[in-house]
């Protein structure tokens, strides 16, 4: 089986054409396409991009499987893809997991011949340090750019290291 491993698009920074990136010329050679995380800095745009890649793998009938993982950068765009992630996370679960493509965080796809690829974002607890957390906090973009929805108290509120150490 040949997996062809990418990662990092960041389609709302790179803004091409799918066909201009480079790693689609390969597709036709490859079993797996691997997408480990930050397609993009919004859901929605992750989601436009996972659907022309859609689109392509059909229209050019590749038989192709592709495995999107979310990346820690997924979730910078807006508070309110915050407040929906994990509405979101299943829509694109719900969208894509159907056929050729698979979008996976905290779960499991089985892509045949007894092969099972795990998915999610990985965090660090940061050694358990307090000195690496408050590092983290003043030096990380995530701490600035990134937010969680508690919906028990209905509050959006800027991500913490202790945020990442729950989910490490």
């Amino acid at each position: 089986m040949k997996i062809l491993q990418i990662s990092d698009i960041h389609r709302d920074i790179n803004k091409a054409d799918l066909q201009d990136y480079g790693f689609v010329s390969q597709l036709k050679d490859v079993d797996v396409l691997a997408i480990c995380g930050d397609i993009s800095g919004s859901y929605s745009s992750t989601f436009e991009f996972l659907w022309n890649l859609k689109e392509y793998i059909e229209e050019n009938e590749l038989s192709i499987k592709c495995i999107a993982v979310a990346g820690n950068h997924e979730s910078y765009d807006s508070l309110k893809e915050q407040t929906y992630r994990s509405k979101i996370i299943n829509d694109l679960r719900n969208t894509f997991n159907k056929g050729n493509i698979f979008y996976c965080e905290n779960d499991f796809v089985d892509i045949g011949d007894d092969t099972l690829v795990y998915g999610c974002c990985l965090y660090t607890n940061f050694g358990n340090n307090m000195y690496n957390e408050r590092m983290a906090l003043r030096s990380i973009n995530d701490f600035r750019h990134s937010f969680e929805y508690d919906a028990e108290t209905d509050v959006i509120r800027p991500i913490y290291p202790q945020d990442y150490q729950k989910r490490s």
